[in-house]
């Protein structure tokens, strides 16, 4: 009940202490701290990302629907879409309207099994500084 107390107080996303690797891609290893215990979904955080566009490439082994929202610190869906419907990578491309702190959460009725997750500013062509 902690973390719902700290989100209806401050009208934020609980701390995760998990920062976005310099080069933009979060490995196994981190999603799975990320997957609730179901393993049904995710919530990533993506860092604090600055106006412009991205493209966020996902991997995984599942091929059933996975919901995927971009939701930003302030609660705002910025983009929203069905993956892995028969693929095993997807790529994501949205317009990020103001600096903020922005999060991806995935959830399927089904387990979700994320081999990777990078994150591309399309300016830099390069990883998350």
């Amino acid at each position: 009940y902690l973390i719902l107390k700290y989100m209806k107080e401050r009208c934020a996303y609980y701390p995760m202490g998990i920062k976005m690797p310099k080069n933009g891609v979060l490995n196994r290893t981190i999603l799975d701290s990320l997957k609730v215990r179901s393993g049904n979904a995710y919530f990533i955080p993506l860092g604090t990302l600055s106006e412009g566009k991205y493209r966020i490439v996902a991997s995984s082994k599942v091929r059933h629907p996975v919901h995927a929202q971009i939701i930003s610190s302030d609660f705002d869906t910025v983009s929203e879409r069905t993956l892995f419907t028969g693929a095993n990578r997807e790529e994501i491309e949205l317009f990020i309207p103001a600096k903020k702190r922005y999060f991806l959460r995935l959830k399927s009725s089904r387990p979700i099994d994320l081999e990777k997750v990078r994150i591309i500013s399309m300016k830099s062509k390069k990883g998350i500084k």
